[in-house]
């Protein structure tokens, strides 16, 4: 099985939850939202907590932090770019980090000497810029999801309609 039988494949497994296609979607896309922030080892529980919370469907927010599983290619590109956009932002004002921010963090990088500091330096600017990116990917992943699942959805009941013999009242 290729790459795009995977991808639909995983697709339809989201779209035939159960729920209406709103709570699929927005766990989701939530999910989806989640797994772009630096909340790495950590992000299934945040994502299935605020899925609780929301009252929207876990299922589909578990899916939806998986699912960069399935672009594992692009995560170093994409975690750079948010990294770029929040260091940007950091840059652009001063007063947002309250430390000296050292971006030759990255060019002396060990991961021996991964501490708080160290942490804070790379997780902060990818949180800013996974704000900038991942919200508005969410959103249109809201509405790829939503649409989707509503289609799914009525495409079940009419198969279901169609299955079901016309019941004649015996009165």
């Amino acid at each position: 099985m290729g790459y795009k039988e995977t991808f639909k494949k995983a697709l339809d497994q989201v779209f035939a939850l159960n729920g209406s296609p709103h709570s699929i979607a927005l766990g989701f896309a939530f999910g989806f939202y989640v797994s772009t922030t630096p909340f790495w080892g950590i992000q299934t529980l945040i994502a299935l907590l605020f899925a609780f919370l929301l009252r929207v469907s876990r299922a589909s927010a578990l899916a939806g932090v998986h699912f960069h599983i399935l672009c594992f290619p692009l995560l170093p590109a994409f975690y750079a770019l948010e990294y770029k956009i929040g260091h940007v932002l950091i840059d652009a004002w001063p007063g947002l980090w309250p430390m000296d921010f050292d971006a030759t963090v990255l060019k002396h990088f060990d991961f021996h000497d991964l501490g708080p500091r160290t942490a804070f330096d790379l997780g902060f600017p990818i949180l800013l810029g996974s704000i900038l990116i991942g919200l508005p990917a969410s959103l249109i992943v809201y509405r790829i999801v939503a649409k989707g699942a509503a289609l799914f959805q009525a495409k079940r009941r009419r198969g279901r309609a169609r299955q079901e013999p016309n019941k004649i009242d015996p009165r």
